[in-house]
């Protein structure tokens, strides 16, 4: 009796959290009610938006914090119902954006930046926020199996910092992202990659202030 009192009352809120937000879900994630010609590109790397490809930009995906703004035009968006958030689609401008956003629709914050296919320019050249400093992020962040999330990150009490930098020629794709220091070594560490951050790097970083010693 108890289980089946509790089921009802999850399902219960499920619907009332649909009801009000006058969302219609979809299991698989696909983008819902798209405008125009936006869709989903050949894979989950890329969309397309009048007629033009939008590729992620995977260095960084999920560390970007981008408040969306009413002059960014929505798109579409996708949901894992009843798995929540809803994420919403935006596009920085009404023709022929320079990139797409995407991020939680419950507190306008988009994570990650979809550039156009050509303007994506690979390695990605980043600016060092409060500094001239300017790198490209696989120089500064070298692949590595030191070190895993499963194994040193996660349930652990870790020492780590937050840096700020941005894509050089759109600052407003700015990232926010949690290093840590592990066996003395410092790493940008994710449930499915590691980087070390160089020593180049990370002399900048310490001359500048902007991670512990």
């Amino acid at each position: 009796m108890k289980k089946t009192i509790l089921f009802l009352t999850i399902l219960t809120v499920c619907l009332l959290f649909a009801s009000c937000t006058h969302l219609k879900h979809a299991i698989t994630g696909e983008i819902i009610d798209p405008v125009g010609d936006f869709s989903q590109g050949s894979d989950n790397k890329t969309l397309v938006y009048c007629g033009n490809n939008y590729v992620l930009v995977e260095e960084t995906n999920g560390d970007f914090y981008i408040n969306t703004s009413e002059e960014d035009v929505l798109l579409g968006q996708t949901s894992n119902f009843p798995f929540f958030p809803n994420f919403n689609y935006y596009a920085n401008a009404v023709e022929n954006p320079e990139y797409l956003l995407s991020g939680s629709a419950s507190n306008n914050t988009a994570t990650c930046v979809y550039l156009r296919e050509d303007l994506y320019q690979s390695p990605l050249c980043c600016v060092l926020q409060g500094t001239d400093y300017e790198f490209d992020f696989s120089s500064a962040f070298i692949a590595t199996d030191e070190v895993s999330y499963k194994k040193h990150v996660e349930g652990k009490s870790t020492y780590g910092a937050d840096i700020y930098f941005y894509v050089k020629d759109y600052p407003r794709l700015t990232v926010d992202m949690r290093i840590y220091k592990l066996n003395g070594e410092w790493y940008y560490v994710k449930s499915y990659k590691a980087l070390k951050l160089s020593d180049p790097f990370l002399e900048v970083l310490r001359e500048n202030d902007l991670i512990p010693e």
